[in-house]
């Protein structure tokens, strides 16, 4: 798996140097964020139904990384298998990094009908380890697509799309939220972020951005009626 390192050269804006740099210990599924030179790089590595996420940063943007760390309390107990199941990376306030994912079969405690954990950490002070994994959803169920968001002001979103207690089908999926607002020591109960009936694509992913001003963006697939997307 490579990611792509583009750098831009002041005298010529317009065409960009783009650059294809492999992930170290040949992890899958990267996602990368830039924030004040730091490049920050979240990857997955092992078996894609019991992996773990490992998280590196690098100072050259892309040209050399720093030794992995493991974001996961537990090993093997991160979901890679189908593309909606990898990590998701967010910088927050004082550059905290927020990671949230789905849990594997080896995540306990289970969520309701012994279904994924969706499971969240933080990166720790020290900087040298992550904060012990939280689970963030109880009553949803079958849940999958996790995201995060997080602001200046402290506040940690994480999303995903699952099953109220009693639903059926993806006409019944909604998308739900657990919010910190102690920069992820803590979360709320989970609640439904959209109340609308517009159910959700069971096997697509969701987006989530905290823009500057604090306003929270979400974006998903709808799957009104189960085939209307």
């Amino acid at each position: 798996m490579v990611a792509l390192s583009i750098t831009v050269g002041a005298a010529n804006i317009a065409d960009p140097t783009v650059d294809l740099i492999r992930v170290p210990q040949n992890g899958i599924q990267p996602q990368v964020v830039e924030k004040d030179g730091i490049v920050h790089l979240l990857y997955f590595t092992g078996d894609p139904a019991k992996g773990d996420l490992n998280y590196a940063t690098s100072r050259d943007f892309g040209k050399s990384f720093s030794k992995p760390i493991r974001v996961n309390s537990d090993p093997g107990t991160v979901m890679a298998t189908g593309n909606i199941r990898g990590g998701q990376l967010a910088i927050g306030a004082n550059g905290k990094v927020h990671v949230a994912w789905i849990g594997s079969s080896a995540a306990m405690p289970r969520a309701a009908r012994n279904s994924a954990p969706v499971l969240y950490a933080r990166l720790s002070d020290s900087k040298d380890r992550f904060d012990p994994t939280q689970r963030v959803n109880q009553a949803s169920w079958g849940a999958d697509g996790a995201s995060i968001a997080a602001d200046s002001r402290n506040n940690v979103y994480v999303f995903w799309h699952a099953q109220p207690p009693d639903g059926k089908d993806e006409a019944n999926r909604r998308v739900w939220m657990a919010r910190s607002a102690d920069g992820g020591k803590s979360f709320e109960g989970e609640k439904i972020a959209y109340g609308e009936s517009t159910g959700v694509c069971g096997c697509c992913g969701s987006r989530a951005l905290a823009a500057a001003d604090g306003t929270v963006y979400m974006m998903f697939r709808a799957a009104t009626e189960v085939v209307n997307r």
